[in-house]
């Protein structure tokens, strides 16, 4: 029975260490999308003629506390797009989400559900925007304003 043991464990243990020797970090070669940047690029002149400040790629948890580990585990690895806050004080003013075609798969839909239903419980306004190939300052700002 001993022996079992052992053998379990010590296949564990190099299984792990072969994991860890395979472990390896790249440097990507950008944080934005082809699509979030054309978008980002638009938001950009929006926000500095509205002086509000543009933050993209914004992890769920510096948006939203939870005093649960479960709760807090949902959203660790999620991120908004983009986020619109105030220059001074960083008060949250509206999150952006740019939906391109990944947004029709069936895991974004259900991530997709859940972030809506989070934010709107907890108060954050939350601007679905979809993927076009060319972004309309004024109809862009105009939705912008409409959500703050």
């Amino acid at each position: 029975m001993y022996i079992y043991i052992f053998i379990i464990i010590s296949m564990i243990y190099i299984f792990f260490i072969l994991f860890k020797k395979n472990i390896k970090y790249t440097k990507k070669e950008k944080i934005l999308t082809n699509n979030e940047l054309k978008f980002y690029k638009v938001l950009i002149e929006i926000t500095n003629e509205l002086n509000l400040q543009l933050l993209s790629q914004v992890a769920v948890y510096e948006l939203i506390e939870s005093n649960n580990y479960y709760a807090f585990n949902k959203i660790s690895r999620k991120t908004i797009d983009f986020v619109i806050v105030d220059k001074k004080t960083t008060k949250i003013l509206l999150a952006i989400e740019l939906d391109d075609s990944t947004h029709k798969r069936k895991d974004r839909i259900k991530r997709d559900l859940f972030i809506n239903n989070l934010f709107k419980k907890v108060g954050i306004n939350l601007l679905r925007y979809p993927v076009y190939k060319t972004y309309y300052k004024d109809t862009l700002k105009k939705r912008i304003i409409e959500n703050l």
